[in-house]
C-alpha cells in the first residue's frame, strides 16, 4: 500500500519530533543524580587548654557536648540524612541539622567537630564518598545581669569548610559538591537562644567540574540528538526534492 505524500510528510515530521524529543529526554536523564545521605560526628577538639573535653556520640549522627547544669539539657547536634533526586547544578536538600543550645559549665565542652557527610549515589554506577565538613561551636559565656533568653546569651554552630577535596568522579565524569547553607535563608550558621532548639534543612548542589583554563567549553549532544539532527536535515532535503517534483509535474500538465 502506498502512502499519500501528505501522510508521508506528516509521518516523517512526527518521527523526527519523537526522536529529537527522545534525545533531549536522554540528556535530561543523564543530568540527574539520585542517592541518599548520612552523617557521623568525629574528631571533637577544644582550643583552650583550660576547657575539659566533654562529649558523647562520636561516630554517630547525634553529638552532645559540655557538662550540663543540673536540671538542664546539654548541647546537641543531630544530622538526619535523606534520599534525594536532583538535577546537576540545582540546589537540593542533602539532610537536616538540629541544634539544641543547652546550659553547660563553661570549663567543659567542645570548640570544633567534624561532620563526615557520606553520600551514596545509586545511579547506573553505584558510588559513595565521605565529605568531612568542619563545624565551629560557639559557646557564649552567659551574662547573669541579663535575661537568660536574651539574644546576647545565644550560642551558635557554624559550618566552616571542607576538610578534603569536594570533587569526585563517577563513570569517568568529574563533579564537585557545593554546600549552599542552612534553611531557606542559606545561612552558614544556626543561632539559638539558651535552652531552645532549632532545625534547618541543609542544602547542597552537585556541579560539573569547570573545564581547564584556556580550553574552550563545548556542549556535546547525545547520540540520539545527533540522529535527530541528521533526520531533520534529511527531511528538509526530502521536502525540497518533493517540491521540485510537484513543480515539474505542474509544468508538464
Amino acid at each position: 500500500m502506498k502512502l499519500s505524500s501528505v501522510f508521508a510528510t506528516t509521518l516523517s515530521s512526527c518521527s523526527i519530533i519523537t526522536l529529537t524529543a527522545f534525545g533531549f529526554l536522554s540528556q535530561a536523564q543523564a543530568a540527574t543524580v539520585s542517592g541518599k545521605s548520612s552523617g557521623r560526628w568525629v574528631n571533637p577538639t577544644v582550643e583552650n587548654s583550660d576547657v575539659q573535653l566533654v562529649n558523647t556520640g562520636v561516630g554517630t549522627n547525634s553529638f552532645t557536648w559540655g557538662e550540663p547544669v543540673p536540671g538542664t539539657p546539654d548541647n546537641q547536634l543531630v544530622f538526619t540524612g535523606n534520599s534525594f533526586l536532583a538535577d546537576i547544578g540545582s540546589w537540593f536538600e542533602i539532610g537536616n541539622l538540629t541544634y539544641r543550645n543547652g546550659t553547660v559549665y563553661a570549663d567543659t565542652g567542645v570548640d570544633k567537630v567534624t561532620l563526615n557527610l557520606d553520600l551514596y549515589f545509586d545511579d547506573q554506577v553505584p558510588f559513595s564518598k565521605v565529605f568531612p565538613i568542619s563545624f565551629q561551636l560557639e559557646n557564649t559565656l552567659n551574662d547573669s545581669n541579663i535575661d537568660l533568653k536574651d539574644p546576647r546569651n545565644a550560642d551558635y554552630v557554624e559550618w566552616a569548610n571542607f576538610l578534603a577535596e569536594p570533587s569526585f568522579t563517577i563513570a569517568g565524569n568529574t563533579y564537585t559538591l557545593e554546600l549552599g547553607g542552612l534553611g531557606q535563608d542559606n545561612q552558614n550558621k544556626l543561632t539559638v537562644l539558651e535552652g531552645d532548639e532549632i532545625s534547618a534543612a541543609f542544602y547542597a548542589r552537585i556541579n560539573t567540574s569547570p573545564p581547564q583554563s584556556g580550553v574552550p567549553s563545548k556542549d556535546v549532544p547525545e547520540p540520539t540528538s545527533i540522529i535527530g539532527s541528521l533526520l531533520v536535515g534529511s527531511y528538509l532535503i526530502y521536502r525540497k526534492k518533493l517540491y521540485k517534483v510537484k513543480l515539474n509535474s505542474h509544468k508538464d500538465n
